[in-house]
């Protein structure tokens, strides 16, 4: 008997295994197993191995469910096609979101419903003054001109002393 100089690779005996390689190579690599005790133990424990998964396999998917197994892919594939809408409105219109959620937009309209109130409690609407400050005026304003319209109202005064311009305008918030 001839002492080998190499030895076939795990891989190849494998593919070996599994009937993957071409017939003339298999009939060198039934050659080399007849030959090589070291590859032969090695074909050997690949088989054994091969052998215990393929049991544990077959004992652990005789197990399986295969009604309940379609039930559960089918109800995953329906979860991820769900369209984007339907994911926002559940999670939106969950209840950790939506009590606090509707809480804060209560509290908001309240402050600004009594905000409102006290800013504009003694004025038929905004006001905006173009010119200066109330605190350089020095005697009651004379109205020289005014003008009312659909929208809005603006008057043109004059301070009697230091004759200065003030405009004034007023923009009418019309109830619908």
């Amino acid at each position: 008997m001839q002492k080998n100089l190499y030895h076939i690779e795990p891989i190849m005996l494998s593919q070996f295994a599994d009937g993957e390689v071409k017939p003339d190579e298999a009939e060198r690599i039934r050659q080399h197993l007849s030959d090589c005790p070291d590859c032969r133990k090695a074909m050997n424990d690949n088989l054994f191995l091969s052998s215990h998964f393929n049991n544990y396999i077959s004992l652990n998917t005789s197990a399986i469910n295969p009604s309940a197994l379609e039930t559960k892919v089918l109800e995953k594939i329906h979860y991820k096609n769900e369209i984007l809408l339907d994911k926002i409105k559940r999670i939106l219109f969950s209840d950790k979101i939506l009590i606090p959620t509707s809480a804060m937009a209560s509290v908001l309209v309240i402050l600004f419903c009594f905000s409102y109130q006290f800013i504009y409690r003694n004025s038929d609407g905004p006001v905006n003054r173009l010119t200066v400050p109330t605190s350089a005026v020095s005697a009651p304003s004379a109205i020289v001109d005014s003008f009312s319209g659909e929208t809005t109202t603006v008057m043109i005064m004059e301070t009697p002393h230091s004759h200065e311009t003030i405009l004034w305008y007023n923009e009418k918030n019309e109830k619908v």
